[in-house]
């Protein structure tokens, strides 16, 4: 059985192992924090390990960094808002003794995992992941950079916008007639599909809850 810190992506308990490594890099410096971690891990838990699952389809051929260990290496190096090609060159030297054909494919795809879990954001293109909506390409800079870009877009109205004070859900279905797709990629939220007459609603709020980092822009 390989230790805690080296265990492999596909092996029992390295989803709550990852989990509760980003756990301190979602809180940031402070723990004032109402998230329950219980809370968080129920919600995520199966997010984290159907992206895990994508990853290591394949045998795993498709990853360079398949331990636990070096998914929570690569989210480190990410925080500290390292440019894409930085964390490819330490994560290279890291891996130094593995045989990797394709070696710059097999890094990405690594970084984009962990940016994944490390923001629930669909980040690059994961070979067998259902395609989403959106799908966020990272090729340069800093993560933080990738989605202030995609997040901080103006939204420009042409009027006012008025809605009764217990407007929800089911409000929004009666006066639009559109139905709601329950996404947990957060580059979907808010997303409109009017050919199809539908709206993506990330519904995660205990993650979002627990972001006192700057892993996501604030507004």
């Amino acid at each position: 059985m390989a230790s805690g810190e080296e265990i492999e992506l596909r092996q029992p308990g390295a989803s709550v192992k990852v989990t509760e490594g980003l756990l301190p890099l979602w809180r940031g410096n402070t723990y004032r924090n109402t998230c329950k971690t219980e809370i968080v891990l129920d919600a995520y838990l199966p997010y984290q390990r159907r992206q895990c699952y994508y990853a290591w389809s394949d045998c795993g051929r498709q990853l360079a960094a398949r331990t636990a260990h070096d998914i929570l290496g690569i989210a480190h190096d990410t925080m500290k808002g390292m440019p894409k090609g930085s964390i490819r060159t330490r994560l290279s030297l890291r891996l130094a003794n593995q045989k990797l054909e394709d070696k710059n494919e097999l890094l990405d795809t690594s970084i984009d995992l962990s940016a994944r879990l490390l923001t629930m954001t669909d980040v690059g293109r994961l070979r067998y992941a259902v395609c989403r909506r959106n799908v966020l390409p990272w090729n340069e800079g800093s993560l933080q950079e990738l989605l202030k870009v995609h997040f901080n877009q103006p939204v420009i109205l042409d009027h006012d916008v008025k809605l009764e004070k217990a407007f929800n859900v089911h409000s929004f279905r009666r006066i639009t007639g559109f139905e709601v797709d329950w996404t947990d990629n957060l580059a979907d939220h808010l997303q409109l599909d009017e050919d199809n007459r539908r709206l993506a609603i990330f519904h995660h709020a205990s993650f979002l809850k627990c972001q006192q980092s700057a892993a996501l822009p604030t507004a």
